[in-house]
């Protein structure tokens, strides 16, 4: 059986197909007792989403997912593509 390595197109965040969690990275530090997601877009602030915050994992992901989106929504379509480049991915693009 061989490995084959595919690479899907980002798409938008109102999307959410390929890369559902763009921008968005789970954190879970028992010695420290830290557990949520935390939103990184390029050029906008840090955002930090804990489980116990917000009530629990699911809905501390549902806030960093409308936050993601809400940081590229006020970013201009230039800003957009820069914040999206990565090496391996294509640009993640608002309609």
């Amino acid at each position: 059986m061989s490995k084959t390595k595919t690479t899907a197109p980002v798409t938008a965040p109102g999307d959410l197909k390929p890369f559902k969690t763009y921008g968005i990275c789970r954190i879970d530090q028992e010695e420290k007792k830290n557990h949520g997601w935390y939103v990184r877009v390029k050029g906008q602030p840090k955002r930090w989403f804990a489980d116990k915050k917000c009530g629990s994992k699911k809905k501390a992901l549902t806030d960093a997912l409308a936050c993601r989106d809400e940081l590229f929504r006020k970013m201009s379509p230039v800003e957009q593509e820069r914040a999206s480049k990565k090496s391996g991915k294509s640009r993640v693009k608002l309609e």
